[in-house]
């Protein structure tokens, strides 16, 4: 009798192990399953935030545009295009607009870019 307790034992020592091992592998899986859902959380809200400033800088190069038109509708003005003082203002607002745009195209280009993909492996 002395041996079935101790074999009876050992049988609940090796079915403790195997659920405690179970439940950690378990444990595991659950906490690899919710970093990668941070992390596609993480990758979304960076994706919006720069779609959000990509449409900005859009929306502003627009309007700058629109401004340079109609400074330059007004540059041809009669009474603009007589005053050279008047002229050169225009023209030094003008070249302010582009450079600007520029900028901001710069800027676009960049958020716009993809990054290059190494295909290298690892050192380890």
């Amino acid at each position: 009798m002395g041996a079935s307790i101790e074999k009876h034992s050992e049988s609940i020592i090796f079915l403790a192990k195997t659920v405690a091992a179970e439940n950690e592998k378990n444990r595991q899986e659950a906490r690899a399953e919710q970093e990668k859902i941070r992390r596609a959380n993480r990758a979304e809200h960076e994706k919006s935030r720069i779609d959000s400033r990509v449409n900005e800088i859009r929306m502003r190069i627009n309007s700058l545009r629109d401004s340079k038109r109609n400074m330059v509708l007004r540059m041809a003005e009669p009474t603009v295009a007589s005053n050279n003082a008047i002229s050169a203002a225009f023209l030094h607002e003008v070249k302010g607009i582009e450079d600007e745009i520029a900028m901001n195209e710069e800027e676009l280009n960049s958020l716009l870019s993809t990054p290059k993909k190494s295909n290298q492996s690892p050192q380890g």
